[in-house]
């Protein structure tokens, strides 16, 4: 935590403070598995301090160390270039083995591939989100059905977070912040253990850049998912973002933090400006 009252002649009551870290926010919930694919070769370390690294096969399907997606969670993500792409995460106490879990990932696609792609999955009955073949996000259950489709499409080439959280019958579908209004089917996650698979179901990996995969055995609330969403926002190109105790007029400058985001409180409330 940093203080920069000083800066720019604020007074006391202007105080400034540097927010927590992308990594920060997401070890503060207790994930069961958090996969920065920062690294430049090899197995995906787990940065949750559970130990449960991804191994990974046909490691030249991957491209390692490309510019990743949170600008303060390593710097690096990879690359995805051939569907048979995968990472297996063992099974283990710490991941998500039932009905309740919330799952994240950040993403970019390079083109629009006219098939299904899967982000994350488990074994037969367990969960999986995925890109379907007309620019849908779907959750559904392996070998059991969809349980949510989005009607918005991603067809884009920029940055996005998708998250799910289950609990039970209760659903949340997060894209970039936003909870989407859709139905869901209430179709039971089971599978036989907790084995994880990332980038892909065997054999349908998604094509792209990916980073920062989350998983929790919680359902997390759709403002702890929000919150996480804010952090990859506000340093994705490697902005500071700080925060205001006090309420001033206009967004405040910081000399050099031209085009930074910022964030400063309202009445108890905040609101996000760029600095000018």
């Amino acid at each position: 935590m940093h203080d920069y009252s000083d800066i720019c002649g604020f007074l006391p009551q202007n105080k400034v403070a540097e927010l927590p870290t992308f990594p920060e926010v997401v070890l503060s919930y207790s994930p069961g598995g958090y996969w920065k694919l920062d690294q430049s070769s090899g197995n995906f370390t787990d940065s949750s301090g559970r130990g449960n690294t991804a191994v990974v096969t046909n490691g030249g399907s991957i491209t390692y160390s490309v510019p990743g997606l949170v600008s303060d969670s390593g710097k690096r993500a990879v690359n995805v270039t051939a569907n048979n792409a995968l990472a297996t995460v063992s099974a283990a106490g710490s991941l998500p083995s039932g009905d309740t879990f919330t799952a994240i990932v950040l993403f970019k696609r390079s083109a629009t591939q006219g098939t299904n792609q899967v982000f994350m999955s488990q074994k037969a009955s367990g969960f999986a989100m995925q890109l379907n073949s007309i620019n849908q996000v779907v959750f559904f259950k392996q070998n059991g059905g969809t349980i949510g489709a989005s009607t918005a499409t991603i067809t884009d080439t920029s940055p996005h977070m998708l998250a799910w959280s289950k609990s039970g019958s209760n659903n949340i579908m997060m894209i970039d912040g936003v909870v989407q209004p859709i139905s869901f089917s209430n179709l039971t996650i089971a599978p036989p253990d907790s084995t994880l698979y990332l980038l892909s179901a065997p054999g349908n990996a998604f094509l792209g850049t990916e980073d920062e995969m989350i998983v929790y055995p919680t359902a997390l609330t759709a403002n702890q998912l929000a919150a996480i969403y804010q952090e990859m926002t506000a340093k994705k190109y490697g902005t500071l973002r700080v925060a205001y105790d006090g309420t001033p007029n206009t967004c405040p400058a910081l000399g050099s933090g031209s085009g930074a985001l910022a964030y400063y409180s309202v009445s108890g409330g905040g609101q996000w400006c760029t600095l000018p």
